[in-house]
């Protein structure tokens, strides 16, 4: 019988079980007591959409189906901005960030400004890289010689040398993951990330223009 218990116990060491054999008087009554291990940890779930997927620790994570109006309550550390007439851009609408009235009315520029990171701050030096992630879906006049609207992301400021992406076109809803140094940030090298969102119309069209659906923001050592 002692062999049977050495056998048992083998047994129910390769199927990650904690086991406990409790003899009695010299019966070939046992009892077990068997707690089965979870050998193989699912990784837990992204805070986000946009997370989903990205190495390093979160730093700003946000799915717009969560967000009600009006934005600047709901988001108090981004900027939204207005349009040329001084009109509020933005709103969320099925559950999507996205301009008002965009299809056959929208020929300005708005932005959305969201909050920045100074890697140079005790806790963020550990960083050498930080991630930009968004779920989106564009649907964006891309004309003929030159987009007439475009989709584009800057960093700190929107002049032309902050660029860091841009977009036109129709594409279906995806996530877009922009990945950079932290030395190689724009701003002469200042180690700060501060992601602007703007979109651009030369002309009024037919579209939806940009809708996002989830944010995040990741930092990698």
């Amino acid at each position: 019988m002692r062999t049977n218990h050495i056998i048992l116990l083998g047994v129910l060491s390769l199927v990650g079980c904690d086991s406990k054999i409790v003899e009695r008087d010299g019966s070939t009554n046992t009892d077990l007591n068997c707690q089965t291990r979870d050998m193989a940890q699912a990784p837990p779930a992204p805070k986000c959409a946009a997370a989903k997927g990205l190495a390093g620790d979160n730093l700003l994570c946000v799915d717009f189906s969560t967000i009600t109006m009006p934005l600047a309550q709901s988001l108090p550390t981004w900027s939204f901005s207005k349009d040329s007439m001084n009109n509020d851009c933005w709103q969320v609408q099925n559950n999507r960030l996205q301009i008002i009235n965009f299809s056959g009315a929208f020929q300005d520029t708005c932005k959305v400004t969201l909050p920045s990171y100074n890697f140079n701050d005790p806790d963020k030096q550990k960083y050498k890289s930080v991630t930009l992630s968004i779920v989106q879906q564009v649907d964006l006049d891309l004309g003929t010689a030159v987009p007439n609207q475009l989709a584009q992301i800057y960093n700190s400021s929107s002049s032309p040398s902050f660029l860091l992406s841009q977009t036109s076109g129709t594409q279906p809803e995806q996530q877009f993951v922009l990945t950079i140094d932290k030395t190689k940030l724009p701003l002469a090298n200042s180690n700060i990330a501060g992601f602007i969102i703007q979109v651009t119309s030369a002309a009024k069209q037919i579209k939806n223009g940009l809708q996002v659906s989830s944010i995040a923001v990741n930092a990698s050592q």
